[in-house]
């Protein structure tokens, strides 16, 4: 811990120096003061060394001397880009500037975004802070509508609310109904299809007619209404319409006309004889005639019997 604490206050010390060397000297780096040591003048003096070595220059009484940008007892340590941070950042070569790992930025000052950190930024503790209307570890959730579902409904951008299938409403709290069910509603359960009072049918699409309307011979478009089909009429269209003129008749289905007693013809409007005896009604209107004109009145006469 006091090493590492050291090596920091080390850097930062070195930093500063070079920046106010660089300042002072017009952005041109300081050369250090040569270093005169037994081991470091038999570097210098050693084939071997000066090859390993490479950045520095001997002087004449045989003490090392590093080359601008070049620091260390054998001038092997670079001195980085002006302002590179001592801790979070390091150079090969004199100038530049590389970023550790969780780093980034011209002087590795700012923290590096965390892979998948999609919508957010990083913290000096290499966490993921969101922006406003995402959240998650990595950022990747769009913060919804308020109020939205929280299993109803979801979101790809933040402050929207989509729902899923099943679910409507603003906020995806409503079920949503079967399709095609007009006159019906759910309760709880999604695609249900519970009927109004008056409908019926899979999709509540069949309205409930009038109460006693004749299932063959009446409909309804609305609940509890009975309109007849062509030739049926009455209240529950339960009666039939007869032949138009039809006087003395009734029908069993539209459009016939079945004569009532002492009744016949096409349209039941001739009066006739039953069982071979004249009808008392034809026989008054006969005897009226008789007696008010001649003989042939009579008979000319001559009801039919169906």
């Amino acid at each position: 811990m006091e090493s590492s604490l050291l090596l920091r206050l080390t850097w930062i010390a070195l930093v500063l120096g070079i920046e106010f060397s660089s300042n002072a000297e017009g952005a041109k780096l300081r050369k250090p003061t040569p270093i005169s040591t037994s081991w470091q003048r038999q570097a210098c003096e050693s084939k071997e060394g000066k090859q390993a070595a490479g950045h520095f220059t001997c002087t004449p009484d045989g003490q090392l001397e590093c080359f601008e940008g070049w620091i260390g007892d054998l001038c092997n340590v670079p001195i980085c880009k002006k302002g590179c941070d001592p801790l979070n950042g390091h150079c090969r070569v004199p100038g530049e500037c590389r970023c550790r790992i969780g780093f980034a930025g011209e002087h590795c000052r700012d923290c590096a975004l965390l892979p998948g950190c999609v919508h957010g930024t990083c913290n000096k503790s290499f966490e993921c802070v969101c922006k406003p209307g995402w959240t998650g570890l990595f950022c990747s959730q769009a913060t919804c509508k308020e109020n939205c579902h929280k299993s109803r409904g979801f979101c790809e951008k933040p402050g929207e609310c989509r729902c899923r299938t099943g679910w409507t409403g603003e906020f995806c709290n409503e079920c949503q109904t079967l399709p095609g069910c007009h006159n019906g509603f759910c309760r709880t359960n999604p695609l249900d299809c519970i009927c109004y009072p008056g409908w019926t049918g899979l999709l509540c699409q069949t309205p409930i007619c009038k109460k006693g309307c004749s299932a063959d011979h009446g409909f309804c478009e609305v609940p509890n209404q009975c309109r007849c089909r062509v030739g049926w009429w009455g209240s529950n269209c339960d009666v039939c319409h007869p032949y138009p003129g039809c006087r003395n008749g009734y029908c069993l289905k539209p459009w016939e006309c079945r004569c009532h007693p002492h009744w016949t013809g096409f349209l039941c409007d001739q009066s006739g004889q039953v069982n071979g005896t004249l009808d008392a009604s034809v026989s008054s209107n006969i005897t009226q005639e008789a007696g008010s004109g001649s003989p042939d009145t009579l008979a000319g006469i001559k009801p039919s019997v169906e």
